[in-house]
């Protein structure tokens, strides 16, 4: 009986995590009408048209500030450029030496991008620059066990006296997984009692909740208690932590089905795929009917590439009854766009819009596959406009519409719709982009290139805006060439 209660406790995180998991390299539904490269070198030219820029952005001044380099970092670092963000920020803290904030910013893209070594070395070196800052040490904290410095993170935690309920709460965490766990819910209660991040607070509460679960089941077996605790580490992101814990585990109960399935999970979200697939696989292996073990295959397959089997346990999910289904369809749908599976894409993309269609943006696929690549216009306008009549103060619904029309060779009407669409959001790139692309096609160059010009700098760093810049130059390029054949 305690092992079936603590199954269903375990197992509740399939529907408060699982549901939200999504590993795609693809955004769903982006606001993108094409993609392309983004690491690619675009330029488009200035106003003068003298001198080119590149993609992420205009030329710098001559003499930039240390507002400037923060700016460019931010920008730079919110388009995946972390490399290049760094050394704004490095740059930025050598104008002003005695401010904290680029060092910061640093220390903290080595810890998203997992490189731990370095994020802890930078918040070391803030923490004795700076030895007041809470975020550092809380950070610090955080480096040594994502590198699974988990003796030095003991250490460092015992060492803490902060009040702050961010600090009680890794402290707990530590102490939860050194198996302290008098001293977790010490810390715990007291990150409850500071109540100043409603996140922490509510992670903090589930925590206990899960004490006290197991302080009533006496005699619960140690196995237990560790998966118990590992799904906590589980849904407060702690991926790292419930991972050591569930290989514990599993190595002393290899037929305890939740701990491979916690385990998997973890390792998903670490995006440990081939030992996400070995974990799941033993999991199908003891129970072959439970569809979140194949949902979550599924994603694993598809985070190696592995599509055809990734759409397999994915389908099979569906028939077992998996729920909710949007998730299933949504998550088929770029898979068989990966697989350039048109048909089957949009299939899955007009199921999830039946369920749900809370946003404008999940009918940007359907309708590109209906426009560029099933060369359906006429469904295309069909869905179109009941992307209007859904979302009718949206720009980008008659975006749409005109992109479905300029498939049709409609132009006149595709002009309207791209016109009506700026009028309504005179910031979306999209437009202009698709109105350029109507200028090219009836040889206006000059508006052609306006239109594109316009939505590079709206877009900046993003694909709308490396295919502007592309296009841009493709007709600067012609017209060169036709000036110097003329001469």
């Amino acid at each position: 009986m305690r092992q079936f209660i603590l199954s269903t406790l375990i197992l509740s995180i399939l529907f408060i995590g699982i549901s939200t998991l999504y590993v795609f390299k693809l955004p769903p539904f982006s606001a993108l009408n094409e993609t392309t490269n983004q690491n690619n070198k675009n330029s488009v030219l200035n106003s003068n048209e003298s001198e080119t820029i590149d993609d992420k952005g205009k030329k710098d001044e001559e003499n930039p500030t240390y507002h400037d380099h923060i700016k460019k970092g931010d920008l730079l670092k919110e388009n995946n450029y972390y490399t290049l963000a760094i050394n704004e920020y490095a740059q930025a803290s050598r104008l002003e030496p005695d401010k904290i904030e680029p060092w910061l910013k640093i220390g903290q893209i080595h810890l998203k991008v997992k490189a731990y070594p370095k994020a802890i070395e930078t918040f070391l070196e803030i923490n004795k620059k700076f030895p007041q800052n809470i975020e550092a040490k809380i950070n610090l904290l955080k480096s040594y066990i994502q590198a699974k410095e988990f003796e030095k993170a003991r250490e460092y935690t015992s060492s803490m006296q902060i009040e702050n309920q961010t600090a009680y709460y890794y402290k707990a965490l530590v102490n939860a997984f050194f198996d302290n766990y008098e001293e977790a819910q010490k810390n715990l209660k007291k990150a409850v009692e500071i109540n100043s991040v409603q996140e922490i607070t509510k992670k903090s509460q589930d925590f206990l909740h899960a004490f006290e679960q197991i302080n009533k089941a006496e005699g619960l077996q140690n196995e237990y208690i560790l998966t118990l605790i590992a799904k906590n580490f589980n849904l407060g992101s702690e991926y790292t932590l419930a991972i050591e814990k569930l290989i514990k585990v599993t190595q002393t109960m290899p037929e305890y089905r939740d701990a491979w399935i916690l385990l998997g999970y973890a390792q998903l979200h670490q995006e440990e795929y081939l030992a996400a697939i070995k974990s799941l696989e033993n999991a199908l292996n003891l129970d072959t009917e439970k569809p979140e073990i194949r949902y979550l295959l599924g994603l694993a397959y598809f985070g190696v590439d592995n599509y055809l089997e990734a759409i397999t346990h994915l389908e099979i999910a569906l028939q077992n009854g998996y729920e909710p289904k949007i998730h299933i369809y949504q998550k088929l749908a770029e898979m068989y766009l990966m697989t350039k599976d048109y048909k089957s894409a949009l299939n899955n993309f007009e199921k999830a819009l039946e369920l749900k269609d809370e946003a404008v943006d999940y009918y940007i696929r359907p309708i590109w596959i209906l426009a560029d690549h099933l060369k359906s216009p006429n469904r295309c306008i069909k869905l179109a406009n009941q992307a209007i009549k859904n979302h009718p103060d949206e720009g980008m619904s008659h975006n749409l519409l005109g992109w479905c029309q300029l498939a049709k060779n409609d132009n006149e009407n595709a002009k309207l719709n791209f016109q009506k669409a700026i009028n309504m959001n005179p910031n979306l790139g999209a437009a202009y982009l698709n109105l350029g692309k109507l200028y090219k096609l009836e040889n206006n160059l000059d508006k052609a290139k306006e239109n594109f010009k316009k939505a590079f700098e709206l877009s900046e760093g993003s694909s709308i805006g490396n295919l502007a810049a592309t296009l841009y130059n493709e007709i600067l390029d012609f017209q060169k060439k036709e000036i110097n054949s003329e001469t």
